[in-house]
């Protein structure tokens, strides 16, 4: 279990090493009985070992977890500060061969233009 739809392991021994990093690993995968005991939703990334909650240590926020989440490589499916711990689920993995460019894109707000960063794929070909 725990591929993800491109086909890549999410290797959950790695990820327990860096959420350790930051808090206490309270939960990793659930059986189906043990989700249900514990209000689990039925759809939960537990169920398939892709998922993660972390007690955070004092003075650690929930962007600095999933930064280095996402720093790692991992794509996150679920990001949820849930108050007394971290969650995360984990999908698609990031691709590194694919080089990611950020842009400046103008937006129009009224009668004024603002303007946003937007990160994505780099194209061969140019336009939008």
């Amino acid at each position: 279990m725990g591929s993800s739809s491109a086909g890549k392991l999410v290797d959950m021994g790695d990820i327990k090493q860096i959420g350790a990093r930051w808090g206490q690993v309270t939960s990793t995968y659930r059986s189906p009985a043990h989700n249900r005991r514990v209000g689990g939703v039925a759809n939960s990334y537990h169920l398939s070992n892709r998922a993660i909650d972390i007690a955070r240590r004092p003075g650690v926020s929930h962007s600095q977890i999933a930064a280095a989440f996402r720093g790692a490589g991992y794509s996150l499916a679920e990001s949820l500060d849930e108050g007394d711990h971290s969650h995360f689920a984990f999908g698609r993995p990031n691709r590194r061969s694919s080089p990611v460019r950020a842009r400046m894109v103008a937006v129009a707000a009224g009668e004024k233009t603002e303007w946003r960063i937007v990160y994505a794929p780099a194209s061969s070909g140019a336009g939008n």
